[in-house]
């Protein structure tokens, strides 16, 4: 049984036995079977889901970036999980009051551009040599 992550496609290092607790290098924590496609959430994340379910009581969910990472990659499946999340009333950091409020969009933003600056950086290096 091979897992992937949804993030970035890259292989999670998991038989499938026990409970699921990893973050990809990508930062991504939710993944999915390669030979059936079916996503496999995190353990805290089910366990939410299903209390939500049994007692009614919608917990503050984390926003659709902590799951998918950070990562370029495109897929079917990313867009499907994606479409998942959105229709259980997930929400991404940009559309957030709370973090538009209180500066930590804008500080993740500010990151964001930072690394994006030092990879361009590293690769006009890389061109000089």
């Amino acid at each position: 049984m091979s897992h992937r992550c949804v993030g970035c496609d890259g292989v999670i290092p998991w038989d499938g036995k026990g409970t699921l607790a990893y973050t990809c290098s990508c930062g991504a924590t939710l993944f999915f079977e390669a030979e059936t496609l079916a996503l496999v959430m995190p353990a805290s994340l089910v366990h939410a889901l299903a209390k939500q379910q049994t007692e009614g009581i919608k917990p503050e969910f984390p926003h659709i970036d902590y799951y998918l990472g950070d990562s370029s990659h495109i897929s079917i499946i990313k867009e499907s999980a994606i479409e998942q999340l959105l229709a259980l009333g997930f929400i991404w950091m940009k559309d957030c009051k709370k973090c538009q409020e209180d500066g930590t969009l804008e500080r993740k933003q500010a990151r964001e551009k930072h690394l994006a600056i030092m990879e361009a950086e590293k690769h006009l290096r890389e061109q000089r040599r």
